[in-house]
């Protein structure tokens, strides 16, 4: 992948996201709430944009990461992405997917094409797994950010972290 990429995140409505990246030249990576989005795309844009949401009072902060994923700079890897992905899976479970922010019967490469691609919809699958009737969820990965993230829209669900902490099994016990 190109160097010279970022994301942000940044306190706004979905709507007001895409008239920034529209403005800015970014993309949209992901929406995880009514008041949550996440920007990507090139470095110097992205600084443009921050600076304009500072002079707006609105809360944005860079993150830490080593590209701009789910941007246009994903381009260069997505056929090797479609290349390696694995092939039919499905299952009798019920899968939710945050690229279709639903219920999805089965993922194919074009599914990990998009994902690579496209804005995460965290909402939208956190709005699924509620209509599922789901009672619990486990973020299963290193750190608590997706928990974090899950609360405040999952009104009286328990949300937890498997790997919140420096040991791994007291924290998942």
């Amino acid at each position: 992948l190109p160097d010279g990429g970022g994301m942000a995140a940044a306190m706004l409505e979905p709507a007001a996201g895409e008239a920034l990246v529209s403005e800015f030249g970014l993309s949209l990576a992901a929406v995880n709430g009514p008041r949550s989005v996440v920007l990507s795309g090139e470095a110097a844009a992205l600084d443009a944009a921050l600076v304009r949401l500072e002079a707006d009072g609105v809360p944005a902060r860079r993150l830490s990461v080593s590209h701009a994923f789910h941007s246009g700079l994903m381009e260069p890897v997505l056929a090797d992405l479609v290349a390696a992905a694995p092939r039919g899976m499905s299952g009798t479970a019920k899968m939710v997917s945050t690229l279709t922010g639903g219920v999805v019967e089965a993922v194919d490469p074009e599914h990990w094409r998009g994902h690579a691609r496209k804005p995460v919809k965290f909402a939208g699958a956190l709005s699924a797994l509620s209509d599922l009737g789901c009672t619990s969820l486990l973020e299963i990965g290193p750190g608590t950010t997706l928990r974090d993230l899950a609360r405040p829209q999952l009104d009286g669900v328990p949300v937890t972290s498997a790997l919140a902490g420096p040991d791994e099994v007291e924290a998942l016990l």
